[in-house]
């Protein structure tokens, strides 16, 4: 594949490069072999010579384009990759040139011109032409005007001849119209003849259908020895008027088809096009291309045909530029997801949200799918998905993935739907607080747009917990920019619906942000996180969905101190059991809690829902105090424990743990990893390898064999208050 000139956002190019897909390797195009390469330019056409032993096949044509702003071409260049060299083309100037005009009562007439330059131009069309062996320039813009003329390129004979109509020039008068002027349209060669369809002049977006054929032998259907151009007629309906689409050509046994789809009839958002056509010549007929689960709507992609499929893949709706697309079936009329290239990058960010789809048990198979998250400049709305058993991270689809955001909640339904819930979250652009999200399917790599109706209002550092026998997601409390929030509400992704009524705020917990919720297998259990003065809390509540009722948690005895951003599970080996651990709180308990009223702690405590009791758990041994870490619970090691690990200590950032048993109540603590002395990196992929730096605002999950630990942050001081120095999309994987 051969790749020149183009655009980088600031200047035309005159570079390019050929890719080698067997080998998967990139060879730099020279700018000066031979008679060096064509100026800088973009916009502009190029064509391969097909394959054979003349000395001028095997060859990449270039021709027009343009210096936006400052010039359009009408030159180009031959070059040879077999040579690595260029070489000139004749100018393009024509020795006959045939225009349509009209007579004085009107009539359409040709009169003849001797030698003319053809028009510089860029936005045009250039085919190849396997029957005449010449390069087929037509249309296009000049920076003026929209073009109807054109011009063919012979490179046997280094010589330019005009594209008329050579019946009507023999007749000396006009058998029919040519295509008017356009740019953004599309062409294709099928057989005999050029095919064209659609385009753009000034605000007219164009729909009709045109054939061109060199030497009288198109099979046109409305014409079957037509000559030159013939607009063409058809039953069906066709596509709506667009322009820079794409259009793909195959045989289907004795029948002949095509394929426009994209483009746009407009400038605004709406006018991005995710529809089109399929044309059958054999019987001219027109068929709709299904949209269901079709890419969404762009321009500048590309569409290729595999012999069965049509692949879209790439291009821009005026904001957003994609790397995904779609692959389209005429035989079942479905379309399938096209993926982002893989592997890639995942951007350094912190607060982004992780699920684990495999099981807890001993070399159970699973993903962990990381989305969102944020660094200094921006929120992410992509993410990848990360496969211990191989070390392998993969891409998920973007293609209907929620917008960018972060401080949301994700949770993993399991067996229910096998499926991640993406929902609230906070996007700095517009100062947004979201009451949208989305459900991931990893199996099919596609998202589904959440229903927003009865939707809770939008929120972040909000709780969600899953409650797989009831199959809903129960949403809690946070902030909504102007507001602590006590209200929530129940959704159901296997029919994406909202409960029609909120969660009680009856007896409910005060309203709250940064606090914890787990599920115990009959009830949702909140507790801790920071009040509407941020002050810490030391109190929580029981939320029955059954009686839509709430309960307190017991707050004498063993009752942790107030605190936020501690973590809580949900012991599996007896799941009425909460375990809280860590955190920070506030060292003068009259003020609120800041970078200078702030103290880690290693302290925690289990609760038992069904005695509404706590039992604190031992310091000794336990880890340093800390706030921000994460925690896991696995029962696949002998002994069921808790593993915490990363966060910060209100000096330094931590990548120690510790592993806490509620069997024997003994704590052990989790070294450094080896490699910690490595240099801390912030911006290289996850390799598998990494530069395993102490964190918070990372995120943790038991595989059923081993902890991942991914990403996170560090700051210029307490978190959150601290100003973020560095983010890092690192991994590790920790065997107890």
């Amino acid at each position: 594949m051969l790749i020149w000139g183009g655009w980088d956002g600031q200047t035309p190019l005159d570079s390019g490069a050929i890719y080698f897909p067997i080998s998967n390797t990139w060879k730099a195009i020279t700018t000066t072999g031979g008679t060096g390469a064509p100026s800088r330019r973009t916009e502009h056409t190029a064509v391969w010579t097909g394959p054979g032993t003349e000395t001028w096949r095997n060859k990449m044509l270039v021709w027009g384009g343009t210096w936006p702003g400052i010039e359009y071409y009408n030159d180009g260049k031959i070059y040879d990759p077999l040579t690595d060299t260029w070489s000139d083309m004749k100018n393009a100037t024509v020795s006959e040139s045939w225009i349509e005009g009209y007579d004085q009562f009107g009539n359409p007439v040709w009169s003849f011109y001797g030698p003319m330059s053809v028009s510089n131009r860029a936005y045009h069309t250039a085919i190849w032409s396997s029957t005449t062996n010449e390069m087929l320039i037509w249309g296009g813009w000049n920076g003026v005007s929209f073009l109807n003329t054109g011009a063919k390129y012979s490179p046997g004979g280094d010589s330019w001849d005009a594209i008329a109509d050579p019946l009507a020039a023999s007749l000396g008068g006009c058998s029919g119209s040519i295509p008017s002027a356009r740019s953004g349209h599309t062409v294709v060669w099928s057989g005999g003849g050029m095919v064209m369809w659609g385009g753009q002049q000034f605000a007219s977006y164009l729909g009709d259908y045109w054939t061109y054929n060199p030497l009288g032998t198109w099979p046109n259907p409305n014409n079957d020895s037509a000559t030159g151009w013939e607009s063409v007629t058809y039953t069906g309906t066709a596509p709506i008027a667009r322009t820079e689409h794409t259009i793909v050509l195959w045989s289907d046994g004795p029948e002949t088809k095509l394929i426009i789809w994209g483009g746009r009839n407009g400038i605004n958002s709406t006018n991005y096009l995710n529809s089109g056509g399929l044309y059958n010549m054999f019987y001219a007929q027109w068929f709709a291309v299904s949209e269901d689960n079709a890419p969404s709507g762009r321009v500048g992609h590309t569409a290729t045909w595999t012999g069965t499929k049509m692949v879209v893949w790439g291009g821009t709706n005026g904001t957003i530029y994609f790397n995904d697309g779609g692959k389209y079936n005429p035989t079942t009329a479905s379309w399938a997801p096209v993926l982002p290239p893989q592997p890639i990058p995942i951007e350094p960010r912190m607060r982004h949200t992780a699920v684990w789809t495999g099981s807890v048990a001993e070399n159970a198979t699973g993903e962990m799918i990381v989305f969102g998250g944020q660094d200094f400049n921006q929120e992410y709305n992509n993410g990848g998905k990360y496969n211990p058993n191989g070390d392998i991270w993969s891409a998920i689809s973007l293609r209907d993935a929620p917008i960018s955001r972060t401080q949301h909640t994700a949770i993993w339904t399991g067996t229910v739907s096998n499926q991640m819930v993406i929902w609230g979250g906070y996007y700095r652009v517009g100062n947004l607080y979201l009451n949208s999200g989305g459900v991931y399917s990893p199996t099919s790599n596609t998202w589904v747009k959440m229903s927003e109706l009865n939707a809770p209002s939008g929120r972040s550092n909000h709780t969600a917990c899953w409650a797989p026998d009831r199959k809903e997601m129960l949403v809690w409390g946070g902030w909504d920019g102007s507001g602590w929030l006590d209200t929530g509400r129940q959704y159901y992704p296997i029919t994406d619906t909202w409960n029609t009524t909120v969660i009680t705020t009856t007896s409910a917990p005060a309203a709250r942000t940064n606090h914890t919720a787990v599920w115990t297998g009959t009830q949702m259990i909140i507790w801790g996180g920071l009040n509407a003065n941020n002050m810490p809390l030391d109190t929580g509540g029981r939320y029955t969905p059954s009686t839509d009722s709430w309960a307190d948690t017991a707050i004498g005895g063993d009752v942790p101190i107030s605190r936020a951003w501690h973590t809580a599970i949900c012991r599996s080996d007896w799941p009425y059991d909460m375990i809280i651990w860590g955190g920070a709180t506030n060292t003068d308990p009259n003020q609120a809690i800041s970078s200078s009223n702030y103290k880690t702690l290693n302290s925690g405590a289990l609760y038992s829902p069904l005695s509404n009791t706590w039992l604190a758990l031992p310091t000794i041994n336990a880890p340093a105090s800390r706030t921000n870490h994460t925690a896991v619970w696995t029962q696949n090691w002998g002994t069921p424990v808790m593993i915490v690990w990363g966060g910060w200590d209100g000096n330094n950032y931590l990548n120690t743990g510790g592993k806490y048993n509620p069997a024997n109540l003994t704590w052990s603590l989790i070294d450094s990893p080896p490699d910690f002395s490595s240099p801390p990196d912030f911006t290289g992929p996850p390799d598998g390898v990494p530069d395993f730096l102490g964190r918070v605002y990372h995120s943790s999950f038991w595989t059923g064999t081993e902890m991942i630990i991914f990403g996170g942050a560090v700051f210029g001081g307490p978190p959150p208050f601290g100003i973020p120095i560095g983010y890092t999309n690192t991994s590790a994987k920790y065997r107890p």
